[in-house]
C-alpha cells in the first residue's frame, strides 16, 4: 500500500474536488479512479517509470489528466510525493522531507 507525503495528499484532494465543482462528479470519480490505477501500477513494478532527472524520484504520466504521480520507493514502501499538474513548475516538490 502506497503512503501518501501531507502535500501529495493534499494536491490529490485539491484536484479531485477541482474536477468535481468545474466538471461534475462522474470526471472527479473518473480522476480518483486514474490516480488509484497508476498507483497500483507504480506499487506492482515501482522501477518500470522514468526517474527525475538528478532526483531519486520516479514519475508518472495520467493518460487522460495532465497529472503526474511523483514518488520514491522508501524499504520497499512507494511514497506519493506529489499529485502534480504538468503546467506546475518542474521540481517544485523537490524540497519536501
Amino acid at each position: 500500500m502506497a503512503l501518501f507525503r501531507p502535500q501529495a495528499a493534499k494536491e490529490y484532494r485539491l484536484a479531485r474536488d477541482w474536477y468535481r465543482i468545474r466538471a461534475g462528479e462522474t470526471i472527479a470519480k473518473q480522476f480518483a479512479a486514474e490516480v488509484d490505477a497508476m498507483i497500483e501500477r507504480i506499487e506492482s513494478s515501482p522501477e518500470r517509470f522514468q526517474q527525475y532527472p538528478g532526483s531519486f524520484h520516479r514519475w508518472a504520466k495520467l493518460k487522460r489528466f495532465p497529472y503526474l504521480v511523483i514518488y520514491e520507493t522508501v524499504e520497499g514502501v512507494v511514497v506519493i510525493t506529489a499529485i502534480a499538474h504538468e503546467k506546475r513548475s518542474p521540481g517544485y516538490w523537490s524540497k519536501r522531507p
